[in-house]
């Protein structure tokens, strides 16, 4: 409980911007979890996440990464693969990994990403949506842009389909797909989604 009591002080901490304090706390709790808990308890691993994800975003990557990188692996071998937590520290470390430039790797974890949710969640949850939109981002960064209109265009349709027109994701989807049909130089088929939206 004491170790729950921290770690919801420290996202508050986080959530109001006090990163310095949010870190600090994090890491005393990872602690605590493998002291108390053990390396492979679920506490410890959403610790080693938590703390991973406050690094990330104070920009200290070269922390982030290795913590992300220890979690996937702590998960793949205690949950298996296609695990729901190991879809998201699979994801939060191919993020990691887009942002400190690393896009091959990070390409190649969305793909493994998708296909998984596809597999375990199916086409229509949301999280494969997201994992998709993730790897469509990732392709696009990587200046794959051809590889990554498909994908953003079949979120749009699935978002249309499952959440509607007016729904946020949906209208992250139709900014998504116009940014990159713009990048790709098609002003017809940008400007004919603006106007069909």
């Amino acid at each position: 409980d004491t170790l729950t009591s921290r770690n919801n002080l420290a996202s508050a901490y986080k959530k109001s911007g006090r990163l310095k304090e949010a870190i600090s706390l994090h890491v005393e709790n990872l602690k605590a979890s493998l002291h108390v808990l053990g390396e492979n308890h679920p506490h410890t691993l959403t610790s080693r996440n938590n703390l991973a994800s406050a690094y990330r975003d104070t920009g200290s990557l070269d922390k982030a990464v290795p913590l992300f990188e220890e979690n996937l692996e702590a998960r793949k071998r205690i949950l298996g693969e296609d695990h729901p937590d190991t879809l998201t520290s699979r994801n939060n470390l191919a993020s990691a990994y887009k942002k400190s430039g690393r896009l091959k790797e990070a390409i190649s974890l969305h793909v493994e990403n998708l296909k998984a949710s596809l597999h375990v969640l199916g086409e229509n949850h949301p999280d494969t949506l997201a994992s998709r939109n993730n790897l469509a981002s990732a392709y696009q960064e990587a200046e794959r842009i051809d590889e990554a209109i498909p994908l953003f265009e079949e979120n749009l349709e699935a978002s249309k389909r499952l959440l509607g027109k007016n729904h946020p994701f949906t209208q992250t989807a139709i900014s998504n797909l116009m940014a990159a049909y713009i990048e790709a130089g098609k002003f017809t088929e940008a400007y004919q989604l603006k106007q069909s939206h």
